[in-house]
C-alpha cells in the first residue's frame, strides 16, 4: 500500500514538475525568436502578450536598392495616349531592372526555395507565416540574412485575431451641414468644365469593391486583387465622388483594390502599375494598427518611393480625430496630396487632422514643428456630401476620406486637358497649391488646418492654360551653386495677388511599406523673384513645398521673373524632382473696360477681368442721355444730374 502510495507521490511530483517546465519552453521558444530584436537589420513588431491570437505573420525582406527613376522631366506636349504609352515603357523597363537585380539576389541567397516571393517593382522579398512555430523554422536563415551586406532591413509584421477591428479604418464622422455633390462640385469651381476625364485611369485603394452598382452602369470600373462579391459603402462613396454618373471626372477608367490591413498595401499598388495607372485615392489609413499617428513611417515613405520610381500622383485623406487631430499614414507621405475636410460653407472641419510631429518626435537637432511636414497640403468639401444612389438625404458621408476624391476627381480632368500633369505628380501639387482660393478667416499664407487653402478646379487650369506659368526642374549631384533649376517670367498691367508654389519630390529609398519610423532629407535651394530686373525677394527653400503670396502694386506693365537655383548644400544622394507654378488674380479693377446699358436706371461696368457691378447713370442738366454709357435716362427713376 506504502508502495502504492509513494509512485502516486511521485507521478504526481513529476507531473508538477513537468507543468512549469511545459511553460518555460513555450516562453523561452518566445524569446528564442526575440533574439531577432538583437539585430540591428531586423525589426521585430510581434506583441508576444498576444501572441496566442496571431492570425498570421509577414515577413519582408528589403535589399540594397540600385533602381532609377522614370523619366518624366520633358516639356514636350504629349498627347495622354501618347504620355500613358512613354510611362508605360519606363515603367517596364524600370520593373525589368527590378526583376533582374531580384533574380540575381534570389540566385545568391536561394530565398525561393524558403518559399519567399520576390517583388516585381522594387528591391524586397516578402513570405507569409501562419504562426510562431512556422516563424521558428526560419529563424536561422533570417539571423544569417541580416549579416548579408545585401539586405538592408528585414520586417517582422503579425495581424491579429483580437476582438478590436483591425481593418484599415475609413474616415468616417458626423457633421451637421448638409451638401449634394452637385454643390459640392460648384464649390470647387468645375462649372462648365469640358473636360470628363476619358482615357484618365484611376486607382481607388479602399476598404472593399464595388459590384453591380447603378452609379457605374454603362462606366467603365474594375475590381482588381482578389476581388470580393458585393459592394462596399464607404467605397462606393469615394468612386462616386470620382467618377460614373455623378461624378466630378465620369467617363474616367476606375479601377478598385482592397486594401484590409495595412500589409498588402504594396499588393494593391503594384497591381495599379502593371495596369499603368498613374493617380491613385487612398482613403484608408494604416495607423490603427501601428499607432504611429503623425510620425512618418514606412507606409508613407514607401508611397514617396513609388511616387518618385514611377510618377505616380497618390491623393490621401489627411484623417479624422477630433481628439488628437494627428495626420495618420500614409498621408505623411512628402510627395502625397494630403486633403483635408471642409463643409459646405468652406469652413475646416472640427475633426479634419492637421497636427504634425512635435519637436522632440524628429530625429533631426534643427528640426522645428512644422520645418519638414506641411500637412494637409489642401483641403476639399467632404462634410456631410449626399451622393445619389449612395447617402440619405437627411445625412451624407462625413470626413476626409470623401474630400480626397473631391481632388482626385479635379486631377483627372486636368490631366486629360493637360497630359504633362501624367507622371509629373510634383507639377500637379504645384498647380493645385498655388491655384488654391483663401479659405474664410484665413490670415496666413500657409494655415496650419487648411494648407494651401481651398481647391479651385478653374484657378489651377487657368495656370495650365499657358505654359509661362508653369515649369520643371531636376536637382542632380552635378548641380553647383547658382545653377538655374528653373526660370519664368510673366508681366501684369493691373494690382494683382500672385501665388508662386514651389515642390520638391524626392526618394524615399524605403521600398517595402512597413511601421518603421523613417527619415527623408532634401536639398536647399534659392528663389529669387525680380520685378523690372530688380531683385524683389529672394527666399531658401528648406522643405519640400514652398508657397509665396504677394501683390502687385499698380497698374504699369510690369515684368516679373522667378527664378530657382541650386545652393552647394546639396544633402540627397538621388536626384529631386521640382515643380514650379504662378497663379495671378486681379486684387483691385478698374470698371471703365466697357459699359452695358440694363435700363433707363442704371448700366453694368465691367472690367477686362470678367468682374462687374451695376451703377445708375449719369446725366447733365436738361437731357437724359447717360454720359458714360450713351444709353438714355430717367433722372426720376434714379438718374443723377451733375
Amino acid at each position: 500500500m506504502k508502495r502504492k502510495i509513494f509512485i502516486v507521490l511521485c507521478f504526481i511530483s513529476m507531473f508538477v514538475f513537468l507543468l512549469p517546465q511545459q511553460k518555460i519552453n513555450v516562453e523561452a521558444k518566445s524569446k528564442e525568436i526575440n533574439i531577432f530584436e538583437n539585430s540591428k537589420k531586423i525589426d521585430n513588431n510581434i506583441d508576444y502578450e498576444f501572441s496566442h491570437e496571431i492570425k498570421s505573420i509577414s515577413v519582408v525582406i528589403k535589399f540594397n536598392s540600385s533602381q532609377s527613376t522614370i523619366d518624366t522631366y520633358n516639356n514636350k506636349q504629349y498627347t495622354l495616349k501618347e504620355k500613358d504609352e512613354k510611362l508605360k515603357k519606363e515603367r517596364l523597363k524600370n520593373k525589368e531592372l527590378a526583376v533582374i537585380k531580384n533574380n540575381c539576389l534570389n540566385k545568391e541567397m536561394n530565398l525561393s526555395k524558403y518559399g519567399y516571393e520576390f517583388s516585381e517593382y522594387s528591391p524586397f522579398a516578402f513570405k507569409t507565416f501562419n504562426d510562431l512555430k512556422t516563424l521558428e523554422d526560419d529563424k536561422k536563415l533570417l539571423s544569417k540574412l541580416s549579416k548579408n551586406s545585401d539586405v538592408q532591413k528585414i520586417y517582422i509584421n503579425a495581424e491579429y485575431n483580437k476582438t478590436t477591428d483591425t481593418s484599415a479604418s475609413t474616415n468616417i464622422t458626423e457633421s451637421n451641414i448638409i451638401t449634394s455633390l452637385q454643390d459640392a462640385k460648384e464649390l470647387i469651381n468645375i462649372n462648365n468644365s469640358e473636360a470628363t476625364g476619358i482615357n484618365v485611369k484611376v486607382g481607388i485603394i479602399d476598404s472593399g469593391h464595388i459590384n453591380n452598382h447603378p452609379n457605374f452602369i454603362g462606366y467603365s470600373l474594375t475590381n482588381i486583387g482578389g476581388t470580393t462579391s458585393g459592394t462596399v459603402h464607404h467605397t462606393a462613396a469615394v468612386a462616386s465622388i470620382i467618377g460614373g454618373t455623378y461624378g466630378i471626372a465620369p467617363n474616367c477608367e476606375l479601377f478598385v483594390s482592397r486594401f484590409s490591413n495595412g500589409s498588402n498595401l504594396q499588393n494593391s499598388v503594384e497591381a495599379m502599375i502593371d495596369e499603368n495607372i498613374s493617380l491613385i485615392n487612398i482613403s484608408a489609413y494604416s495607423d490603427y494598427n501601428t499607432g504611429n499617428y503623425a510620425l512618418y513611417d514606412g507606409y508613407s515613405a514607401y508611397l514617396d518611393y513609388i511616387s518618385w520610381h514611377y510618377g505616380i500622383c497618390f491623393v490621401v485623406a489627411s484623417g479624422n480625430d477630433s481628439d488628437s487631430l494627428k495626420v495618420v499614414n500614409p498621408a505623411l507621405g512628402f510627395n502625397v496630396i494630403t486633403v483635408g475636410s471642409t463643409d459646405g460653407e468652406k469652413n475646416v472641419a472640427y475633426n479634419s487632422c492637421w497636427k504634425v510631429p512635435n519637436v522632440d518626435e524628429i530625429n533631426d537637432p534643427d528640426a522645428t514643428t512644422n520645418y519638414y511636414y506641411l500637412k494637409p497640403t489642401l483641403v476639399a468639401p467632404g462634410e456631410n456630401i449626399v451622393i445619389p444612389n449612395v447617402s440619405s438625404t437627411q445625412k451624407g458621408e462625413a470626413g476626409t476620406s470623401f474630400a480626397a476624391p473631391m481632388v482626385t476627381g479635379v486631377i483627372a480632368l486636368l490631366m486629360e486637358t493637360h497630359p504633362i500633369l501624367v507622371g509629373n505628380p510634383q507639377l500637379i501639387s504645384s498647380v493645385l497649391i498655388s491655384g488654391c482660393e483663401s479659405l474664410p478667416g484665413q490670415i496666413n499664407t500657409w494655415d496650419p488646418q487648411g494648407g494651401a487653402g481651398f481647391l479651385n478646379y478653374k484657378n489651377s487650369l487657368d495656370i495650365l492654360g499657358n505654359s509661362s506659368n508653369y515649369g520643371l526642374g531636376n536637382l542632380t549631384n552635378s548641380n553647383s551653386n547658382n545653377d538655374n533649376l528653373i526660370d519664368l517670367q510673366f508681366e501684369t498691367n493691373y494690382e494683382a495677388l500672385v501665388r508662386i508654389s514651389i515642390t520638391n519630390n524626392i526618394n524615399s529609398e524605403v521600398s517595402a511599406p512597413s511601421g518603421e519610423l523613417c527619415n527623408i532629407y532634401n536639398s536647399p535651394i534659392r528663389i529669387e523673384i525680380y520685378k523690372n530686373s530688380s531683385i524683389l525677394y529672394t527666399y531658401y527653400m528648406t522643405q519640400n513645398i514652398y508657397l509665396i503670396q504677394f501683390c502687385t502694386e499698380d497698374y504699369l506693365e510690369n515684368n516679373y521673373r522667378v527664378l530657382i537655383t541650386a545652393t552647394n548644400a546639396k544633402y540627397n544622394i538621388f536626384t529631386e524632382k521640382i515643380a514650379l507654378s504662378i497663379y495671378k488674380e486681379h486684387m483691385s479693377h478698374n470698371y471703365n473696360d466697357s459699359i452695358s446699358w440694363i435700363n433707363t436706371s442704371s448700366h453694368t461696368l465691367n472690367c477686362i477681368c470678367g468682374k462687374s457691378i451695376i451703377e445708375k447713370h449719369i446725366t447733365k442738366p436738361n437731357t437724359n442721355i447717360c454720359i458714360k454709357c450713351k444709353g438714355v435716362s430717367n433722372s426720376i427713376i434714379g438718374g443723377l444730374s451733375v
